[in-house]
């Protein structure tokens, strides 16, 4: 599939606008799973709900079937969020 970036804009306050890119964090890209979330009974963004991939390609094809959303990174105001499939823009 070869995915070149991830990336999202920010939706509220000082990041409003700005460019997130999907970013490795300790060379894995991370996601959170909706279904662990339900499992779990904890919300989305405790890091009981993680899966890391290798790849960007891994983590289209998680955001493809729509039950993870990806962690993105605003480099300006060192900043992390999770952003739904819905709000993210894959560049092949």
């Amino acid at each position: 599939m070869s995915v070149i970036s991830i990336s999202a804009e920010g939706t509220r306050g000082k990041v409003k606008g700005k460019p997130f890119f999907a970013k490795q964090s300790r060379g894995k890209y991370v996601l959170h799973s909706k279904s662990i979330s339900i499992t779990t009974g904890k919300p989305l963004r405790f890091a009981v709900n993680k899966v890391l991939v290798n790849t960007l390609d891994e983590a289209a094809l998680l955001l493809k079937a729509g039950d993870h959303h990806i962690r993105v990174y605003n480099e300006e105001h060192k900043q992390w969020n999770l952003r739904s499939p819905e709000q993210v823009f894959v560049k092949k």
